[in-house]
């Protein structure tokens, strides 16, 4: 947690520099498990050849950009394409093929390598808004808590998208700072241009416009509330009114992203909605492992399900969960039998959470046991997914 406000400038630059170093320091020993998985994947796993995208892995470095990478990688070194008659990369958001793309002119290295980069300087991001948010919200000594979720983050099977040419970690990297910065009350133009960031990532950003919302109109009657004592009960019309009024100004703001996509795509093919219709042709994947898919969205449901029944979780860090839960099952379940709905739960922060309570609560052989297990899975799922098998 950066201290409060009444910290020295001294503490405040030595907790951040404690939080960084612990963060790199697991952040690079949890991901050798899937750089291990991958070089392993590469050498001994047959590789899948049922996909024609297969065809894309030519040495070790192409493992980590199968699937959706693929279409990353081709965005980065080539930019946008559009096909009304079949799968198109305008589907995927700009934000973080840009990252890549601007890497790789700048540096003259590989897409591959230029979007690896992004991801994992975005995933060490993670780490350290992670600890920052849970020393925040439960306090400088939640030490445990803390490791046990920053471990959980690192091994839960589904998070090695997070490390491969996938938009996982840096959409996870802004939902932290968006949540890390209305926890710390930063000034509503901030976060919402941070909001609007996240829905030039993934479309699934929109999410946090409730989350907004709600910040705002408690933002509201907090600062009612210390300039009059019975503000907030005798004159919640007026506070309703002024944060409506704040959410239409910033509604905009918080959309930027996705608004900025769409006059892109508006300019270049003359429609700011063919990322729509794309999908269109995006939902006729052969499916491997499905029992994967409706395990982990039990998983998940069930961990929210008890951090909201042991109060673990706040109303911001639920509402946002049944948020990009929700959207995922919506858009997605029904046509696809909950395809990728382990991709879409390993943005959902607050199981993370979750998890540590439990970790930190329970014998330490337990844990170090449960740890493994998940070590295990999110080895093995690493090294089928960079050998382009479905397991989604």
């Amino acid at each position: 947690m950066l201290p409060k406000e009444s910290a020295s400038d001294g503490d405040r630059i030595a907790t951040l520099g404690v939080i960084v170093m612990k963060s790199a320091g697991m952040m690079c020993l949890l991901s050798l498990i899937v750089v291990i998985s991958v070089e392993f994947s590469f050498e001994k796993v047959t590789l899948c050849r049922t996909h024609p995208g297969s065809e894309a892995r030519q040495d070790l470095l192409s493992c980590f950009s199968a699937w959706d990478g693929e279409h990353y990688v081709r965005i980065a070194r080539e930019g946008y394409d559009w096909r009304p008659d079949r799968r198109s990369n305008v589907a995927f958001f700009p934000v973080y093929p840009a990252l890549g793309a601007m890497i790789h002119r700048l540096t003259g290295c590989r897409a591959e390598l230029a979007l690896l980069c992004v991801s994992h300087a975005a995933f060490f991001g993670c780490f350290v808004v992670l600890s920052l948010y849970i020393n925040d919200r439960f306090g400088p000594q939640s030490t445990d808590l803390q490791e046990y979720s920053l471990v959980a983050l690192g091994l839960f099977p589904t998070t090695f998208w997070m490390r491969m040419c996938c938009t996982e970690s840096l959409f996870l990297l802004i939902i932290l700072l968006a949540m890390y910065g209305m926890r710390r009350d930063w000034h509503p133009l901030k976060v919402a241009m941070i909001i609007g960031l996240s829905t030039g990532t993934r479309a699934e950003g929109v999410v946090l416009v409730p989350v907004f919302c709600w910040w705002i109109w408690e933002r509201h009657g907090r600062i009612r509330q210390m300039s009059d004592p019975g503000a907030a009960s005798r004159d919640w019309i007026r506070t309703l009114k002024r944060t409506a009024l704040m959410g239409v100004l910033l509604l905009p703001v918080t959309l930027w992203g996705l608004l900025a996509y769409m006059g892109f795509l508006g300019v270049r093919f003359g429609d700011p909605l063919v990322f729509l219709q794309t999908q269109l042709h995006w939902n006729g994947r052969l499916i491997n492992l499905r029992f994967a898919n409706p395990a982990i969205v039990l998983v998940t449901v069930g961990l929210l399900g008890l951090g909201a029944r042991k109060r673990w979780l706040n109303s911001h860090e639920l509402l946002l969960s049944a948020g990009l839960l929700g959207i995922a099952l919506w858009f997605q379940g029904a046509q696809t039998c909950i395809m990728s709905q382990p991709r879409s739960s390993s943005v959902i922060f607050p199981i993370y959470l979750v998890i540590g309570q439990i970790l930190s609560r329970i014998p330490a052989p337990l844990a170090s046991l449960l740890c493994s297990g998940s070590a295990v899975l999110l080895f093995f799922w690493t090294a089928l997914f960079a050998s382009w098998y479905f397991v989604y």
